[in-house]
This record gives C-alpha cells, structure tokens and sequence, in this order.
C-alpha cells in the first residue's frame, strides 16, 4: 500500500486496498516484489534483528 500511496499520493487512503487487489499482480511487479503481510511479519523479521548494520566512518 506504501507504493500505491507514493505512485498515487492523491488517491484516498480508503481506496489504496481495494487498488491492491485489483492490481496486485501490476504493483508487485513494479515495486519488486516488496511484500509484508502486516506489521506482525515485519516485527517478525526485524525486532530482535537489525536490519543493516552501520559503520560509523571514523571507527
């Protein structure tokens, strides 16, 4: 939904799931694939992980 809102800001908030599912197939090909079923699957992956690990350019 995050893609949809970006390519179509003035599309209402209401409308952007109902956008998903009709074109699916067409958004996630556009956005590579970038899929998370909610916010349960990204604490999931990310929580007690870190996602990328900096390096601080004077260490």
């Amino acid at each position: 939904l995050h893609h949809i809102h970006h390519r179509s800001p003035t599309m209402p908030w209401y409308e952007l799931p109902g956008h998903f599912r009709r074109n699916r197939r067409a958004v996630l090909e556009a956005n590579g694939n970038f899929y998370y079923r909610g916010y349960g699957e990204v604490a999931r992956r990310y929580l007690l992980r870190p996602v990328f690990r900096p390096v601080h350019p004077q260490w």
